[in-house]
């Protein structure tokens, strides 16, 4: 039915801006894939994305996966959509934040030296704005932090 189509392409549409997102991060000098994560997202998370990849760049930081807890995102249940025929649509999403924050070739034999390997899951709502036919990362609120957690607890 169309609202089932509708809320898949807005999962769909966070979950890739979720995506490029930490591809950018895993390689911050790189500007396309910078600017496609960009595209992704409005106003002030597009800026802070931006700082985050320039103080990467500035640090020589990137993000490595960790091997030993997955990084994931889960959507919490349908999208509201915020009125009829809105464009606006509210995500709850639980993200477990297992990224390992590195400095690129500071280690041993120019191996990446770890600055911050802390897992934290993380309860989040995401806005999401309708530009053109994708769902695009508005706005968004930390609902709860979950240090040491590789998932969020059930409400």
């Amino acid at each position: 039915d169309l609202a089932a189509g509708l809320a898949a392409e807005v999962e769909s549409d966070l979950l890739e801006a979720f995506r490029l997102g930490r591809e950018a991060s895993q390689d911050p000098f790189n500007a396309e894939k910078e600017q496609v994560a960009l595209d992704r997202r409005l106003g002030v998370i597009a800026e802070n994305l931006s700082a985050t990849l320039a103080d990467y760049r500035d640090r020589n930081y990137a993000l490595r996966s960790n091997i030993d807890v997955p990084a994931s995102v889960t959507v919490e249940g349908a999208p509201i959509f915020l009125g009829p025929n809105s464009d606006v649509a509210e995500v709850q999403i639980c993200e477990v934040n297992s990224w390992i924050l590195v400095e690129v070739g500071a280690g041993p034999n120019g191996n990446d030296a770890i600055v911050n390997p802390d897992v934290v899951s993380y309860r989040n709502e995401f806005f999401l704005r309708n530009v053109d036919g994708i769902w695009k990362i508005e706005g968004g609120n930390e609902l709860a932090r979950y240090p040491e957690a590789t998932g969020c607890p059930l409400e």
